[in-house]
């Protein structure tokens, strides 16, 4: 594949990766677990696709979340 000069100064391949694997997109659910102690709410986010593209994310593989987030 052929590089290109990113604008941080580093190098990436021409689908933007900086590995030159593909890029792989998860589609699906990501919610926010809301969780109240004393008073004092903490968010945490989450869902199966958000794990799934995190859990290709941390080796190296380039991954895009594609979902929705509402207000309900």
């Amino acid at each position: 594949m052929q590089e290109q000069a990113h604008a941080a100064g580093t190098r990436s391949h021409r689908d933007g990766s900086p590995t030159g694997r593909p890029r792989v997109v998860v589609i699906g659910d990501a919610l926010v677990d809301e969780v109240v102690v004393d008073g004092t709410t903490t968010r945490h986010p989450g869902g199966s696709a958000l794990n799934v593209a995190i859990g290709l994310a941390i080796p190296g593989v380039p991954a895009t979340l594609l979902t929705s987030i509402g207000e309900d």
